[in-house]
């Protein structure tokens, strides 16, 4: 194999072979094999033989617990190890290592280590302090994970009235679909919906009639939407839903469904007679480059078109990173 520049630039960058002869190096390395990866291609996964360290000469390598980098542990750029520790005991990589961009990888296999090692005795000592490194980097992102997942169990994040995730968990749970999203560049929508004059209900019906309302529309929106949809009680009467791999259109049906669906099913109250009930509904798509206070901030604005139109209906915004936009009103 014939070294690039580009791979002669990640050896002398590399800590694995820092202090060493670069000469000695790509002496040893032209026997080396190289691959190259295509975004969000595979280079490990867990159960997978891997007897090689594999240098990264180009691009970026993300280390994760899922193919989906949800749980992402580190991402490693030009001049950077992965493999070293399947490659020295011999057992089945446990992670992913999925490359986030066009990448070059160098695969440098035990033989060849070996030989580095008896020509350079840095270079085990380097290995060493790489494993060393990966060790406590591992470490402290497993930390990370668990007191993370400790505090989310120890908040509450339920609502206690409707039985819905809250506000809290939202900001935390929904911020991490969307960089998911960004890392993949899936599709993403959000819908905020309000029931409609629900102080006129409470004066009218009391307020446990107005509780009950809030039971009565949360159950139809957990029936109504698919299992990976995320529907939270956002605040008061207003709720929010989540809809990965949803474009604005699909969610605007959706969204326009459960409207339906919420008029199609009168409010019985303990007493009286039943009355029927309405929501309003602002829908938006996400883009690349939005975080979740841009996109509640473009529903709210969709929400609020739609009350002014006169509720009981549904109001698509497209906005974009840029701030501007343009509604799509699908009335009653």
């Amino acid at each position: 194999m014939t070294l690039t520049e580009q791979d002669l630039a990640a050896i002398r960058a590399s800590r694995l072979f820092a202090y060493a002869p670069a000469d000695t190096i790509c002496l040893h390395l032209q026997h080396a094999s190289s691959l190259d990866l295509e975004a969000g291609a595979k280079l490990l996964e867990p159960g997978q033989e891997n007897n090689a360290i594999h240098l990264v000469a180009q691009g970026e390598i993300a280390v994760s617990l899922d193919s989906e980098g949800e749980n992402e542990i580190t991402r490693i750029r030009a001049g950077g190890c992965i493999g070293e520790h399947s490659m020295i005991d011999d057992r089945r990589a446990f992670t992913f290592a999925v490359a986030r961009e066009p990448s070059r990888v160098l695969s440098i296999a035990p033989p060849q280590v070996w030989e580095l090692m008896r020509a350079e005795p840095t270079i085990a000592f380097n290995l060493i302090q790489v494993l060393s490194e990966n060790t406590r980097r591992n470490n402290a992102a497993l930390i990370e994970a668990m007191t993370r997942q400790i505090q989310l169990q120890l908040s509450p994040t339920t609502d206690p009235l409707t039985g819905l995730r809250n506000r809290r968990w939202m900001e935390e749970m929904f911020a991490r679909t969307i960089a998911r999203a960004e890392r993949t560049g899936s599709t993403l929508a959000l819908a905020m919906f309000e029931i409609d004059d629900f102080a006129a209900v409470n004066l009218a019906h009391g307020p446990a009639a107005g509780e009950r309302v809030l039971q009565q529309v949360a159950r139809l929106a957990s029936g109504h939407l698919r299992p990976s949809d995320q529907c939270v009680r956002y605040a008061g009467e207003k709720f929010c839903a989540l809809l990965p791999e949803a474009t604005g259109a699909r969610a605007e049906r959706a969204a326009d469904r459960l409207r339906e669906r919420i008029v199609a099913t009168p409010m019985i109250p303990a007493e009286g007679h039943p009355f029927p009930l309405t929501a309003s509904f602002g829908v938006v798509e996400w883009r690349p480059g939005m975080a979740l206070s841009d996109l509640v901030a473009a529903a709210e604005e969709a929400l609020l078109k739609a009350k002014r139109s006169g509720c009981n209906c549904v109001v698509r915004s497209e906005i974009g990173v840029s701030g501007s936009h343009a509604g799509h009103i699908k009335a009653a």
